[in-house]
């Protein structure tokens, strides 16, 4: 939890500060039903 603290993890691509990016959905359930044009807007 503390290298991945969803309190510091905003939606969408993260860096961490030694450089890993991740992908973060605060929601998954709500993730898996939307479109890229909708997530990019």
């Amino acid at each position: 939890m503390r290298r991945y603290d969803p309190e510091k993890l905003s939606l969408g691509w993260n860096e961490l500060p030694d450089g890993e990016r991740v992908f973060f959905v605060p929601n998954p359930a709500l993730g898996l039903w939307t479109t890229k044009a909708r997530f990019n807007a």
